[in-house]
């Protein structure tokens, strides 16, 4: 079975590297890499070039996506359900339902866009790398690697990711999750309090969906409890 991975905000396709067997179809999200697309001018351009790759694969695919990556790959999913086979969403959030929230969320992510085309790179990821919702990523090896892998983006191009895939540009998908038939595992921290509710109050919103909570980590279980988030993955990769 076809696999098509969407990495995280500031992430890459390395991500995942060594997770799964058989095809993997890993894109760089628009604005993301050294030499970044920026050819998508909006959400539903992006969510489109997902259902693309799902049209060309010889069979309907597990979609795979890990927050930025799963919100986009819910999108597609929300589009045209029928094409694929099950998708595993890591940290995932269906989208803002109220205008205020989607405006003071424009209003954050214009601050970071603003950041990038001012300060640069490595400004913009010593303030993003303190966030709240990365908890304790900056310690360790995994964290270095990861710290490493932000440093090969350009300032543009993630400037353009914010712009293009930010959360305030998203669709509410909330009214459409009853209508994706196709089995949903929905993956979270343990400790990422913000979107383990979020899982819990989509889960029953599902036909078909279960909620995989992994213990000890934070927003990135794949960052922060790699081993076990890596065996999840393969086994309900193979189910």
């Amino acid at each position: 079975m076809t696999k098509i991975a969407l990495h995280g905000f500031t992430q890459s396709p390395e991500q995942w590297r060594g997770i799964f067997d058989g095809e993997i179809v890993a894109p760089w999200l628009p604005g993301h890499g050294p030499s970044a697309d920026l050819s998508a001018r909006s959400f539903d351009d992006a969510a489109r070039s997902i259902l693309e790759l799902a049209r060309s694969a010889t069979d309907a695919p597990l979609l795979v996506g890990y927050s930025m990556g799963a919100r986009l790959a819910l999108s597609a999913l929300a589009r045209e359900p029928s094409l694929f086979k099950r998708a595993i969403l890591i940290g995932v959030q269906p989208g803002l339902e109220e205008p205020e929230a989607r405006a003071e969320r424009r209003r954050w992510e214009r601050k970071w866009i603003d950041m990038l085309e001012r300060e640069g790179l490595e400004s913009f990821l010593s303030a993003w790398e303190k966030l709240p919702l990365f908890g304790d990523q900056n310690d360790g090896p995994q964290a270095q690697a990861q710290a490493a892998r932000r440093r090969s983006h350009t300032a543009r191009g993630l400037a353009h990711a914010l712009g293009v895939l930010g959360l305030a540009d998203m669709p509410n998908h909330w009214g459409e999750l009853s209508k994706i038939p196709c089995p949903v595992e929905l993956v979270v921290g343990e400790k990422d309090e913000k979107f383990r509710a979020l899982a819990e109050r989509a889960l029953p919103r599902f036909p078909r969906a279960r909620l995989h909570v992994i213990p000890g980590a934070g927003h990135n279980p794949l960052e922060d409890q790699p081993d076990e988030t890596r065996a999840l993955l393969r086994q309900l990769a193979d189910s």
